[in-house]
């Protein structure tokens, strides 16, 4: 009679090192008009234990915000930022294409430039906040893969416009909501991987639609009921747009019981309908698959 043992090993993939500084700051210039802006540098070095690379990385934000009356504001906002080659070191099945690991050392980082036009307005006595947002977020330098050489390159193209409209607040002084709704178009404009091209596509892993609606009623004093649903639809996992994850409805319930000023105990119902759900895929070889229906009581005691 033996015993066999089996040892692993594992080796290392390599280090990342980032270091960072940053300053903000707003400006009340009146009772109407503030400005907001800050800046960011960065220093990222990767090294796979073969080839390393060091970036640094400077990168902006600049908004204004405008208050026509007390109860309203409108605001513009633009600003950048960058993904330095090597930013998924150690990340294995190829699930970004030409942006993996270290390898890349001759390439610059990508970046974007995003803006936001939105607005934000309290009702209802300034009891329920109304807002909307118009976006859009733009890569002209991704990575690319020259279908002759192979070489990558900062030739791809792709943007994400969008629109976002939220509700979040008390209806009555018994009842709150809190709602969302967005919208995107996420579009490769220009993009190569070998001899693919998926230009024209939509990028994988954004759902065009998704929502979500959480509201609680105090029915007593002492009782709060509350239940709520939140909306996912179907993304694609590659960038041929040939595999998809469906999208997916989820219900959720809870009920709480204010014992005194201190306890409380609250009864959460999560995914009541037992909803399949897929959290991601990772390129349509394999899907994550979220939690099905769980039943919680959770207990809360707080001091003063």
């Amino acid at each position: 009679m033996y015993s066999q043992f089996n040892v692993c090993q594992f080796k290392k993939d390599g280090d990342i090192k980032t270091r960072s500084a940053y300053v903000f700051d707003t400006v009340e210039l009146n009772d109407q008009w503030t400005l907001n802006g800050g800046i960011r540098y960065e220093n990222f070095r990767v090294d796979n234990t073969t080839i390393s690379r060091e970036d640094n990385m400077w990168n902006y934000q600049a908004g204004v915000v405008y208050k026509p009356v007390r109860n309203g504001a409108i605001y513009l906002s633009y600003g950048t930022s960058s993904n330095p080659g090597g930013e998924n070191l150690g990340q294995a099945g190829g699930a970004d294409g030409p942006a993996g690991g270290a390898t890349i050392r001759d390439l610059k980082p990508e970046k974007s430039r995003s803006w936001e036009l939105g607005t934000k307005w309290d009702v209802m006595n300034e009891r329920l906040s109304l807002t909307a947002a118009l976006f859009e977020t733009k890569k002209t330098d991704a990575r690319s893969t020259d279908p002759v050489t192979g070489d990558v390159s900062l030739s791809g193209n792709n943007r994400v416009r969008g629109i976002e409209l939220g509700a979040t607040g008390a209806i009555t002084p018994k009842w709150d909501v809190w709602a969302g709704y967005t919208h995107l178009d996420p579009k490769i404009k220009e993009y190569r991987s070998g001899n693919n091209d998926f230009s024209g596509k939509q990028i994988k892993f954004i759902a065009k639609n998704s929502a979500s609606l959480w509201s609680t009623y105090k029915v007593h004093p002492q009782w709060t009921v509350g239940g709520g649903a939140t909306y996912v639809g179907k993304r694609f996992v590659n960038d041929a747009n040939t595999l998809e994850l469906p999208s997916h409805t989820v219900y959720d319930a809870m009920i709480r019981y204010d014992v005194n000023k201190s306890v409380a105990l609250q009864l959460n119902g999560n995914n009541l309908g037992d909803t399949r759900v897929y959290d991601a895929s990772h390129v349509g070889l394999f899907a994550n698959v979220g939690p099905g229906r769980s039943v919680m009581l959770t207990a809360t005691y707080r001091y003063d």
